[in-house]
């Protein structure tokens, strides 16, 4: 590695070293979990456009979040059912119906996102609008890079030494099971991988 890039490594390292940061990206993923959790990604995602832009009809629902009219007349009923949205007939036409969010609903999306948001806010406050546009995507390059790189035995016994296989079986899909795994890892090797979690 050049020094440039073994820099990057060690920014990324002391990101991963932040109590707060590592805070942030677990409320992230414990927001995502439990909003899908409790509303599905459907209904959650027909709550969120109705937060933005409340009055449409099924039709008009079904179009802009690109899914079947049958599934929209699903999720709407159940969201009505539990309060967060309701019908009322348009005041042009009576035979349409049209969806609005309700106090409730907002309130359930509000709950999900506020204190997520505030932790995300605080940590890249330091970042102007387009910086954050800018690390987003660089960030997604990363990624999608480091996710086409096949690591080889060796490059993994380099890294992980006697844990390489372990490693290398490891299911990412499923990130209970890596963390079950990983914290196996830690308690087996105990200093070694001490600084890491």
């Amino acid at each position: 590695m050049t020094d440039e890039t073994q820099d990057l490594m060690e920014s990324f390292s002391r990101l991963m070293h932040s109590r707060f940061f590592m805070a942030a990206m677990s409320m992230n993923m414990r927001t995502k979990r439990g909003s899908d959790k409790e509303l599905g990604r459907g209904r959650l995602r027909l709550l969120a456009l109705l937060n933005k832009e409340d009055g449409l009809t099924n039709a008009e629902i079904a179009e802009k979040l690109d899914i079947r009219p049958s599934s929209v007349s699903a999720q709407v009923t159940s969201l009505v059912e539990s309060g967060m949205i309701e019908r009322r007939a348009s005041e042009n036409d009576g035979r349409v119906s049209l969806i609005f969010i309700t106090d409730a609903g907002k309130e359930t999306l509000a709950g999900l996102h506020n204190g997520n948001d505030e932790m995300s806010e605080r940590a890249f406050s330091v970042l102007t609008e387009a910086e954050q546009t800018q690390l987003k995507d660089m960030l997604r390059r990363i990624a999608a890079n480091t996710e086409d790189i096949e690591m080889d035995p060796e490059m993994l016994r380099d890294a992980f030494g006697p844990f390489a296989e372990r490693f290398q079986n490891m299911d990412f899909t499923d990130r209970r099971e890596m963390r079950k795994e990983m914290h196996k890892m830690h308690h087996d090797l105990h200093k070694g991988f001490k600084g890491w979690f």
